[in-house]
């Protein structure tokens, strides 16, 4: 059975063809880090590459969970307008009994952080699928590079859509940074974060600050007390202390930012201080924040009681360890904390925007501010 796309016709003369054999989960990561590579060589964006790094993650992540072992088939591909990438990845699985199906939203009732098919169909601009019961599945997806006039556009356009006209017309706002380490050569912290107002509200009483200091990154995350313009205002508040007087001593911050907040309605807080040259982070949190770093094995971190601005006890701060391609997140309770992520090994291997948003457009509560940020140390 088979789901046709687009149906260019593309020249089988590749220029580039890479091979990975799909047999345990370092061989997804080694997909992944394929394609990237592939898709940056060729004169794709930095966030174009990141997606088809994700798309290569789902589809090979699908193999280990459904068929045990397959390929994933990278090639440079061109017609006779434009040059792309083509991604194929098969397998010899138990097959899809039921292809349409499995291309409609909310099929799968796993739960699953990952795009599913119709996820990776969206993202992608060719999509084909042949799958028969007993034998297998073979999925081939394609991206196309634009025109450069035709980049500068999309780009132009998104960013509209990231600033004041998203605000006004979701309230949602997204961000992402890249940080990279003066002593460390290579070493770079990815920083997104994504802050969806409640359900009514036009504004955020959630935000989020991220800024570096003293041979680190200092982030903040602030859930104003309720949600609307006084929460707001207390988030506010919070995120512009923190970026006028960040520093690695988590204690000092949280005591001097318990005193900026009094006049407010006070706020949850969860601040981090991640060393850009070793990857230690110190973390302090007053209030119902959470936090975790998601990699081999998952680690949290806790949160004093106590609402900052009103009442809190002395900070505690705690340390760990954020690894190359570990993932750190740090949620408000907009968020239910109600997530597997052990079951889920290709979160590792998304791009931080991707994780940011899928935790808020799954996860996140609509009767409150939801908010998020999701961190990864690499090269």
């Amino acid at each position: 059975m088979s789901y046709a796309g687009a149906g260019h016709a593309v020249d089988d003369k590749a220029r580039v063809r890479r091979s990975v054999r799909i047999r345990a989960e370092g061989d997804v990561h080694h997909a992944v880090l394929s394609a990237t590579d592939l898709a940056k060589g060729m004169g794709f964006t930095d966030t174009e590459s990141r997606s088809l790094g994700t798309v290569v993650s789902e589809l090979a992540t699908n193999i280990l969970k459904y068929a045990t072992h397959g390929s994933v088939m990278l090639e440079e591909v061109q017609d006779v307008r434009r040059r792309g990438i083509q991604i194929t990845v098969s397998d010899r699985g138990p097959g899809i009994d039921d292809v349409q199906r499995a291309l409609q939203d909310h099929f799968s009732s796993s739960g699953t952080l990952g795009l599913g098919l119709p996820g990776v169909r969206r993202m992608m601009d060719d999509f084909d699928i042949e799958s028969t019961v007993g034998v297998g599945t073979r999925v081939v997806v394609r991206k196309w590079l634009q025109p450069s006039g035709a980049r500068v556009r999309r780009r132009l356009g998104s960013d509209a859509l990231t600033g004041t006209a998203r605000l006004a017309e979701r309230g949602t706002l997204r961000g992402s940074r890249s940080f990279p380490s003066s002593v460390a050569p290579g070493v770079t912290l990815q920083v997104a974060h994504v802050n969806r107002p409640c359900r009514g509200e036009m504004v955020s009483g959630d935000a989020v600050s991220v800024t570096e200091v003293e041979g680190g990154v200092l982030i903040g995350v602030v859930d104003g007390l309720g949600h609307g313009r006084s929460a707001h205002l207390a988030a506010k508040a919070a995120t512009r202390h923190l970026r006028s007087h960040g520093s690695p001593d988590l204690a000092h911050v949280m005591t001097r930012l318990h005193d900026r907040l009094q006049d407010t309605v006070g706020a949850a807080v969860s601040v981090c201080w991640i060393d850009l040259s070793s990857g230690t982070v110190r973390h302090a949190a007053i209030g119902n924040t959470v936090f975790r770093i998601q990699g081999a094995t998952s680690q949290r971190m806790g949160s004093m009681p106590g609402t900052v601005g009103v009442q809190v006890k002395t900070p505690r701060v705690e340390t760990a360890q954020l690894n190359p391609d570990d993932v750190l997140i740090i949620h408000t309770d907009g968020i239910s904390d109600r997530t597997d992520f052990e079951d889920y090994p290709q979160l590792r291997y998304q791009g931080v925007e991707t994780v940011a948003d899928r935790l808020v457009s799954q996860y996140g509560k609509r009767h409150d501010d939801a908010t998020v940020v999701v961190c990864k140390l690499g090269s």
